[in-house]
Order: C-alpha cells, then sequence, then structure tokens
C-alpha cells in the first residue's frame, strides 16, 4: 500500500501550503491556485490574463526570455490556465520541474521555478497604461477563436449547451454567447484593471509534489510571497446539490451528418454528501466506462449510437449523457437511456457488474500514486473545500460500496434537460469520436 506524507501549513494569512515529500518521481510539480467570483466577465479575462502572464515579466520581459529561463531550469515547465465551476473560477499557475534531488552542480530548480511564479503573478510586464496593446489584442483573437472553434465540434458543443441549460437558473454561469459578447470589453486598460482586482483576493493555495521537504518548500513561499497583500477574502465552500428543475428541451439544427443527444439529471448527491463514492460508482456502472449499461446495451447490442456515455460532476451533483446518433432515431436512444437508468433504480446489477466497477475504480484510483499531477490534483480539490480525505479513503470507500448504496443514489438522479443536434447532411463529419476506441 503506498502511503504519503502530506503537510499543510498557514505561511500567512494570505498563503497557503499543501505538500507532499516523496521521493518516488525524478520530477516534481507546484501549483498556484487563486480563486473569485464566477461571472461572463471573470471567466473572459482570466482567460485572456493567463495568455499575457506567460509572455513575460519584469525580470524576463519576453517569451524568448521566459523559456531560456526555464531551459536553464533543465527544462521545466510553466503554464497558466483557468478552470470554473458554478460559484468559482480559479486561475492556477502549474509548473512540472526535475527534483532538485537530481539537479547537476546543486542547482535550485524549486527556488527558480517559485521566483519565476511569483513574477508572473505579481510582476508582469506593464506601463503607465497597462498591459501592452498589442499583446492584449492577439490574446483576445486567440480566445475567440477557440470559442468560435467550440461551436464547429458538436460533441464539444452539445456539451457547452447542455451545461449551460443544467445551470439555467445560475445568473452568473458564463455562457457561449455570454463570454463571445464580454471579448469587446477587454483592451490593455480594462485588462490591467482586471489583474489588479484578482490579485486582490486571497487565500493563495500552493499544492507542492516532490522530494524536497515541506518546511523548505514553506520558507521559500515565504521569500517570495511575502508582498503578497491582497485586501479580499474569497473561498469556496462545498455548496449544496443543485436541485432538479422543470423539464426544459432545446434543439438545434446543423449541416453535419451525425446527430447529438445530450441529456441532463439533477441529483441530491455531490462530494459532500454520505453518498458521494456510491454515486461514482453508479455512474461508472451506468455509462463512464466500456462495461457500462449504456456503452454494453444501447450501443453494443442495441446499435442505438455511434457513442453513448456519462459523466458525473462531483461538484454540482449533475450528470450528463453524451451520445451520437442517427435524427431518426433520437425517440428510441432517449428513451433506452433512460430505461437503463430505471434498471439500476430497480437494483438489477449483477454481481459481476458491481465488482468490474468496483475493480476499475480503484485501479484508476491506484493509478494517481504513479503521477505527482494526480496527486496534487486529487488533494488540491478536496484541501480547497475543506474535506480531508486520503486515497487510500476513497479506495476503501469504493470497496465499501453496497448494491443498496447503488439503488439509493440511482434514485436521485432526475432527468430535466435535453439539448439535441438534429444533422441535416449525409456527408462525413470531422471531428467524431468514439470514446472508447480511442
Amino acid at each position: 500500500m503506498d502511503t504519503l506524507d502530506i503537510k499543510r501549513f498557514e505561511i500567512s494569512e494570505h498563503l497557503r501550503l499543501c505538500a507532499v515529500q516523496t521521493d518516488k518521481f525524478k520530477a516534481g510539480t507546484i501549483t498556484f491556485h487563486i480563486a473569485m467570483p464566477v461571472s461572463p466577465k471573470n471567466v473572459a479575462f482570466a482567460s485572456v490574463l493567463c495568455g499575457v502572464l506567460k509572455r513575460g515579466n519584469k525580470k524576463y520581459p519576453t517569451v524568448t526570455d521566459v523559456y531560456r529561463r526555464l531551459d536553464e531550469l533543465y527544462a521545466s515547465s510553466l503554464d497558466v490556465r483557468t478552470s470554473f465551476n458554478s460559484s468559482e473560477i480559479s486561475l492556477s499557475l502549474y509548473s512540472e520541474l526535475l527534483d532538485n534531488a537530481f539537479a547537476p552542480c546543486g542547482t535550485d530548480i524549486l527556488d527558480g521555478i517559485i521566483e519565476l511564479i511569483s513574477l508572473a503573478l505579481l510582476c508582469p510586464v506593464a506601463d503607465g497604461n497597462g498591459f501592452a496593446e498589442s499583446t492584449v489584442a492577439r490574446e483576445v483573437a486567440t480566445l475567440r477563436s477557440a470559442l468560435l472553434a467550440e461551436s464547429n465540434n458538436t460533441q464539444s458543443y452539445a456539451l457547452i449547451r447542455v451545461k449551460e441549460m443544467l445551470c439555467r437558473e445560475n445568473p452568473n454561469y458564463p455562457t457561449l454567447e455570454a463570454l463571445l459578447g464580454v471579448l469587446d470589453d477587454i483592451d490593455a486598460r480594462s485588462l490591467w484593471a482586471f489583474y489588479l482586482e484578482l490579485v486582490s483576493y486571497s487565500p493563495l493555495d500552493v499544492f507542492y509534489v516532490g522530494g524536497t521537504d515541506a518546511e523548505t518548500v514553506a520558507k521559500k513561499l515565504g521569500t517570495y510571497f511575502g508582498s503578497y497583500a491582497p485586501t479580499k477574502s474569497f473561498s469556496q465552500d462545498a455548496k449544496a446539490p443543485d436541485a432538479p428543475l422543470q423539464m426544459s428541451e432545446r434543439s438545434e439544427q446543423m449541416s453535419v451528418s451525425q446527430s447529438k443527444l445530450a441529456l441532463g439529471f439533477h441529483s441530491s448527491v455531490n462530494l459532500m454528501s454520505t453518498d458521494y463514492h456510491a454515486a461514482i460508482l453508479f455512474n461508472e456502472i451506468f455509462g463512464a466506462s466500456p462495461i457500462s449499461k449504456l456503452f454494453v446495451n444501447v450501443r453494443e447490442k442495441m446499435g442505438l449510437c455511434y457513442y453513448c456515455g456519462s459523466s458525473y460532476n462531483t461538484f454540482s451533483g449533475a450528470l450528463i449523457v453524451s451520445s451520437g446518433i442517427e435524427g431518426s432515431r433520437r425517440e428510441l436512444a432517449e428513451r433506452e437511456i433512460l430505461a437503463q437508468l430505471d434498471t439500476l433504480k430497480r437494483g438489477e446489477i449483477s454481481d459481476a457488474e458491481l465488482a468490474a466497477a468496483k475493480k476499475s475504480l480503484i485501479n484508476v484510483y491506484r493509478q494517481i500514486y504513479d503521477n505527482p499531477f494526480d496527486i496534487s490534483n486529487f488533494h488540491s480539490s478536496r484541501m480547497r473545500l475543506g474535506i480531508d480525505e486520503s486515497i487510500e479513503d476513497c479506495i476503501s470507500a469504493f470497496d465499501a460500496v453496497s448494491l443498496e448504496d447503488i439503488v439509493r443514489v440511482a434514485k436521485t438522479f432526475v432527468h430535466d434537460t435535453t439539448f439535441f443536434i438534429e444533422g441535416t447532411s449525409d456527408g462525413d463529419e470531422k471531428c467524431e469520436v468514439d470514446e472508447y476506441d480511442e
């Protein structure tokens, strides 16, 4: 059994560290998270800001300078990215770096990376008017192209739309139209004002996985982030699952050969619920694996879908079934997808199905130990929500889930959202993916 030495520090009122010391890897990871409330403006501005922050800082003012410094730190990486849910947006600075124990000539790679991240976040290239107008314009154009590209891939577009519909009672949810609309408001001055707003929030959460002891990591963070003094506080508390809504259905026509059907469900179970692990196991049996009921029955035996699978949002408690179908078979496909859910609600799960699902999930969670990024992601998502749970805790919980637990969870899922893309072309469609044939 793998064990991890996990230590947590409150370095200051605004800076928190979760460190996993391990000598298992030659390369480690360090990730910085800063969060603020979700809104279309915050998501769009933060996405543009990511590109700008990667392009240089006051000590290394160009992209070339930044990459040259990363090469000096033995090909370490530095990325800036955003993610959001229905309540918060998080800007993350992430680096994968060679562990100091393997660095020639005693180079302190970790120290160099922490310095570089502090420069990217706290000392970006700017003048009296804010960021460089040409840099901001280029990043706005890049984001606009990426958002429009989502509309051209029907599989991802259907998922975007059904997620928007599942959050239809949240006025702050960043819809595709809202994000595109905000882009017209982003220029050098407005992005600089947003940047100053972002770094006024605390806490700054840091997650480290590697061979350096936690006390040393904490000391280095204190050295480079001692000046970090935000004036606002924002913490993400795990909230109650979203409640089911009145049924909503939408359809769009597109000139593609393959239609898309996305069904949305709300549940009373999320990661703060006692049935959380049973919900993950339910999803594995329902549609998240090649041995699931949706794949085996709806796709393979009945041949109703080109692909068909489910995904469960542990934060909101929502579940989405995504499928590619022939437009003429929409009603039949939807009926059979819902019928498979009903089989779980009736407890029609064989011992072999339950055992296979547990084995699959346990194997997935054991593999977390093999990747420092996965270790960081597992613990960071829980730490930020105040959840004290280890990988082994999860594995034990999966193993203890009973058939009755799964039935109880299945009955909480209510179908309240449907989005359908009707394909109107007989030609070939690009970007079609069978999610289990890759």
